[in-house]
């Protein structure tokens, strides 16, 4: 309630389509997860419709209000209650879709199937790097064991990060993912850690400064006139 309470207060009861016409946003999808069908299932809430002719492989809507688009896709199991909405029940994203980059590229193909496209930037929130010590290595795991490395494997962000290398051309995949100094949990309230998770991401930044100003330059292009006549054509097409 607390929860709802703030959103509320921040968002407002606009729905996702109304934000999108007023606040003049980009579009905008919100990843969550569907918990009570029978098998789990990434469900996007859109601040938009697909163009007549395309359908999206993946469940969704646009008529949900924002806070509760918000709600349900933060609501991570051990922290929250599952969101009900309707007949479903939802959870938080990451727990089927931890890297949603794949369902990006469906989306952006959805709307705009004729286009190119021209840079995708996938956002991480930190990766540990350790050493795997050969005499620490075991030859067996306890049930438990079992459990968590299944549980850290469904959530993995990395195996899709190399796919999407692979898969989309050269220059147009771009990942920020900063090393950190420790595996920093969802609910971290160590000050000493939360300064360090600060410096992690300072000297990440200060070391990828350039790929920071490529990035953006990127991103700020505007279509070329090549672009625009293509555009254009489609578009008188389509009419």
């Amino acid at each position: 309630k607390c929860i709802k309470r703030s959103l509320l207060k921040v968002i407002g009861e606009d729905t996702l389509l109304e934000i999108c016409g007023r606040w003049e946003t980009p579009m905008l999808s919100i990843v969550s997860c569907t918990v009570n069908t029978p098998t789990l299932q990434p469900y996007i809430f859109r601040t938009y419709g697909h163009p007549s002719g395309s359908e999206s492989h993946y469940r969704g809507g646009c008529n949900h209000k924002v806070w509760e688009a918000l709600q349900a896709s933060a609501a991570a199991p051990g922290y929250f209650q599952e969101v009900s909405l309707g007949p479903l029940l939802y959870q938080d994203g990451g727990v089927l879709t931890n890297n949603p980059t794949a369902l990006a590229v469906h989306e952006a193909r959805m709307l705009w199937p004729r286009e190119r496209i021209q840079c995708v930037v996938s956002v991480g929130n930190g990766k540990t790097v350790s050493e795997v010590e050969l005499n620490g290595v075991k030859l067996s795991t306890r049930l438990q064991e079992k459990i968590l490395r299944i549980i850290d494997s469904a959530t993995d962000t990395e195996l899709v990060d190399l796919c999407m290398r692979d898969t989309l051309s050269k220059g147009s995949y771009i990942r920020f993912n900063p090393c950190t100094s420790y595996p920093y949990s969802l609910d971290e309230t160590d000050p000493k850690k939360l300064e360090q998770m600060s410096q992690d991401a300072q000297l990440y930044i200060s070391r990828n400064q350039t790929k920071f100003e490529a990035t953006a330059k990127v991103l700020l292009a505007k279509p070329s006139l090549k672009q625009r006549f293509i555009r254009n054509w489609n578009n008188l097409i389509i009419q």
